[in-house]
């Protein structure tokens, strides 16, 4: 933004998914003590101690992206933030806020771009890889992800 001498914003409503006082652990560990995402499949409701659900997340995060589509009308806007909020935004573009967000995989440094007309997002552009090196992007998705398969 600074090279560009452009507006940083930072909302709170972009962070990424609280794991609560889970923070700090592996996924793997999460997967084998916790059953996080089996959980997680099983009931989208469900959060770990003073965490949020998959649910409250994806609700938080689609309506800071929804505030800030609004109070930027007809302009263009760059959020930049973690695949969890991108995967809750795709989940909105398709018309589903029931905490299935997760199913969604952004590779690092993908591009999206949505649109909000108002009344409901239009994809114009989804998890686009086309601008790096082929080697950037893992060819397989780690273990935790491929139990939502």
């Amino acid at each position: 933004a600074q090279s560009l001498d452009l507006e940083l914003l930072i909302d709170d409503g972009l962070r990424e998914f609280s794991i609560g006082d889970w923070e700090g652990r592996t996924y793997r560990e999460l997967m084998e003590t916790e059953r996080l995402w089996e959980r997680w499949a099983e009931d989208p409701t469900f959060a770990p101690p003073n965490g949020e659900s998959p649910l409250t997340f994806g609700r938080r995060a689609v309506e800071a992206l929804k505030k800030l589509a609004e109070a930027h009308a007809c302009q263009s806007i760059v959020a930049v933030t973690h695949g969890g909020v991108i995967s809750c935004a795709l989940d909105a573009w398709l018309g589903n806020q029931s905490g299935e967000w997760i199913r969604w995989d952004p590779p690092n440094c993908a591009v999206s771009a949505l649109e909000w007309n108002g009344e409901r997002w239009h994809g114009k552009m989804v998890n686009d890889i086309s601008h790096l090196p082929p080697d950037a992007v893992a060819a397989e998705k780690p273990a935790y992800q491929q139990s939502w398969q």
